[in-house]
This record gives C-alpha cells, structure tokens and sequence, in this order.
C-alpha cells in the first residue's frame, strides 16, 4: 500500500523535487500529481510504453528507471540499481518476452512435428503418443509441460530431432547472449516403459556467425529392461561459449536396446533452452 507523499515508502522512490513548479513534469493541467501517483500509473505501462514516457520529462525519466528496476529486483530477488545493473539489461529482460521463457516450441509434440527437424528416424520411426503407452504418466505441474499428456516416442531404431533458436534474428536475445554471457540451460524429462530398455542423448551446440566456433555439450541416458516407466528429468548448463552467437541448436536421440518392433524406445517430453539471466556477467 502507498503511503502517499512519503518518498522513504517500500518504494523507495528516487529523490524528486515533488513542491508545485509547472516546469518539473509533475504538474499535469494545472494539477500537482504526486510521484507516487505517477509511479503507480507507470507500474500499469508495458515496458515498451515506459521508453517514450521517460522522453517526457526529466522526473518522468528517473521514475521510470525506478519502475524498471523495481519490477527486476521483485522479479528476480536482487538489490539491483542503475549503478550496479546496466539499463539495456534491466529493460530487455522485461520487454523481450523470449528472454524470460522456453526458447523451444511444440516440446510434447502436442502440434506435430511442427519446429522439429527430423535427421533420423529409424526403425518404425519416432511417433507421439497422447499419453505415454509403458511407462508412468508426465508428472503433474510441471512447468515446462504446459498441461500437455503428450510425448515423443522412439523404436528399435535410433531416432534424432533437432530443433534450432536463430539467436542472430531476435536483437533482443542476440543482444543478451553476446554483451552479458548468461549460463544456458537446457532439460528434458525422459522415460523408458516397464518391459523394455531404452538410450537416450540430449545434445546442446552453441554456434557462431558463420559457423565458424563452436561450442557442445551433452549427456547421455539408459534404462535397463523391468527398470523403467519413471520419468527423470535430464539437464546442461552451459557457462562458457564465444561471441557472436548465432545459433543454439537442441538435439536428441532415442531408441530401445532390445531392438523389437514397434515403439519401446525412450519416450521424451518438456524439452527446455533458457537463459539463466540470474547468472549474467557483469
């Protein structure tokens, strides 16, 4: 709640000569508008709209840088100011709405195979099951499932999907990734049924312009036979790659080791890239 006219309030407002003058942007049609009140308007504003209103002003701008970075720190827990956090940083994370969530998309494979690039598909071939056939059901309230029951499941042989983030045609996320190197994460939940064993290999590539550099990581997974039917939750961080990002590609592998037909291979489901913006260097 607002104490109104209070500037040592929990918001902390920046120190504003707030007394009546028609020329320190606090006065509106002849009327006086506390800063608080302006803050709270503010507040109500998508991030884009806060640039312009920073151009009305000098209050108004420092209102604003105070907005922007109130909304970080609740966000992410910090104690951020414009001396210890640069403004492109602040204001990205909240504008860019990629920047803040799975850089994937259709990761239960409730659209298809829609954003998938298939490169092998062997045995029967990886088909989507509505729900998991074999093995227990996704986990309830997991986030990066999206309420979706569905998942991607291989055969006897091995099956490989890529999925590409053109980082160098998003400014935003491009500009992120290369001025400030936050950690990438990557994750996916995994399982094998109950009667069959199954591999499984999660495989990040972070690639510069041109090509030219390139930077990987993976892991690998298996199931033995009557082992199975758990999903588990695979995951890489990466915390050093180059400049000029341009491409971060997900790739995984699938297939059962008992090499019978049909689709008893390794099921997966809730495939994650993020940035871990808590991490970046500063």
């Amino acid at each position: 709640m607002l104490r109104m006219g209070n500037r040592d309030s929990a918001l902390n407002l920046p120190q504003l000569n707030s007394d009546y003058d028609p020329e320190n942007g606090l006065t509106l049609n002849g009327y006086h508008i506390p800063p608080e009140i302006i803050v709270e308007i503010l507040q109500k504003l998508a991030p884009q709209y806060l640039l312009t209103a920073r151009l009305v002003w000098k209050e108004w701008n420092e209102l604003v840088i105070h907005v922007l970075y109130n909304n970080y720190n609740r966000k992410f827990e910090k104690q951020h100011t414009l001396e210890t956090l640069p403004f492109d940083l602040c204001y990205f994370t909240q504008f860019s709405k990629r920047l803040n969530k799975n850089l994937l998309k259709n990761v239960n494979g409730q659209n298809g195979f829609k954003h998938w690039n298939i490169i092998s598909n062997g045995g029967d071939g990886i088909v989507i099951e509505s729900c998991p056939v074999g093995s227990d059901s996704l986990p309830s309230n997991v986030e990066e499932f999206n309420s979706h029951t569905s998942c991607f499941v291989t055969s006897y042989g091995l099956a490989h999907k890529v999925q590409e983030i053109a980082v160098s045609k998003d400014k935003y996320l491009s500009h992120i990734i290369n001025k400030f190197k936050p950690d990438i994460y990557a994750s996916e939940w995994v399982a094998a049924r109950f009667d069959c064993g199954a591999r499984y290999i999660m495989n990040i590539q972070i690639v510069c312009q041109g090509g030219r550099y390139i930077t990987e990581k993976r892991i690998t997974h298996e199931e033995e036979q009557w082992q199975g039917s758990k999903w588990s939750k695979k995951e890489i961080i990466i915390q050093e790659y180059p400049d000029d990002v341009d491409t971060i590609v997900f790739e995984h592998y699938g297939q059962d080791r008992q090499f019978w037909k049909g689709h008893y291979g390794m099921k997966m489901a809730g495939a994650v890239v993020k940035l871990l913006l808590d991490t970046v260097k500063l």
